[in-house]
């Protein structure tokens, strides 16, 4: 009962972390390839309309072509992997997921387009060669803790050819100022998406009005074991996120509504931003001052 107690303490921002739960979990990581799969939701990963004209905007907006470098961190079942290499890029992709790598690893064996895969958390990933780019797609930083925000952003820049780019998405303010804090319950007789046997769902969503960090608590509990699943996510304006990067000497050069391009809004849920280190904005700078 202390599991579910509404008014008991709740931990501090991202306090307690359990998202390697979902990914490598035998049973969850089954259900989490299959929402990256399933073409009818925007879940683990977007449907292939919107992948296919990012992956298209991608190659456009920033010149990539064949011969070009880029990683994309937590790949997943490659599906921006897979795409980037059917046009002819050398590509990397870093997950910590098994399954989703297995599968990645099958489909690219299949389509003869050679990705190089690596199994580790992208935190923990030491950079083996220099790209032209560096992506993070689906809010994956929204999910991260600041410090280890800046330890990955730090990493990623020793990722970088000079010249070369992070692209990313994330989470906005104004879709954290839409939120409600809530709680449900409910009842699964078994095959529901945390396990295959009969189990007791509680769910809390939390505001951390502050600091712009939703948290979403899960308590599972089945016959023989229960479990608590903390998903945390921070929530940025461009602001916001402009002074992070300063931190990591990264500045960011353009911003955009996705990762395929559209108009940056203020009041949408998400936005996109390419960021490049200090160094290569001055140069950027210099370049342009130079032609005008």
């Amino acid at each position: 009962m202390d599991l579910l107690n509404p008014g008991g303490s709740l931990p501090p921002p991202f306090g307690i972390e359990t998202v390697r739960e979902l990914w490598t979990d035998p049973y969850t990581s089954k259900q989490m390839l299959r929402f990256h799969l399933d073409d009818g939701v925007n879940a683990a990963s977007r449907k292939k309309s919107f992948i296919d004209r990012s992956v298209q905007w991608i190659l456009d907006e920033f010149s990539l072509g064949e011969g070009s470098a880029v990683i994309d961190f937590g790949c997943g079942p490659g599906l921006y992997t897979s795409a980037l290499a059917r046009n002819g890029l050398q590509v990397t992709g870093v997950d910590f997921s098994a399954r989703s790598l297995d599968y990645a690893r099958e489909k690219a064996a299949e389509e003869g387009h050679p990705v190089e895969y690596h199994l580790c958390d992208y935190l923990d990933y030491q950079p083996r060669k220099l790209y032209d780019a560096a992506l993070l797609i689906m809010g994956d930083y929204c999910a991260m803790s600041f410090e280890k925000r800046l330890r990955f952003l730090r990493m990623v820049k020793t990722t970088l050819k000079p010249g070369g780019f992070f692209l990313f998405d994330l989470f906005s303010l104004s879709r954290f100022s839409r939120l409600r804090e809530t709680r449900t319950f409910r009842y699964s007789p078994g095959e529901g998406f945390w396990s295959g046997k009969p189990y007791y769902e509680f769910f809390q969503r939390v505001l951390y009005r502050e600091q712009g960090i939703v948290l979403e608590k899960y308590v599972i509990i089945e016959a023989g074991r229960s479990r608590v699943i903390y998903n945390w996510l921070e929530h940025f304006s461009p602001e916001k996120l402009k002074r992070e990067l300063a931190m990591a000497s990264f500045v960011p050069v353009h911003f955009w509504g996705s990762v395929a391009g559209d108009s940056y809004r203020a009041g949408d849920d998400e936005f996109a931003v390419m960021a490049v280190t200090r160094r290569q904005a001055h140069i950027m700078r210099d370049s342009s001052a130079s032609r005008e």
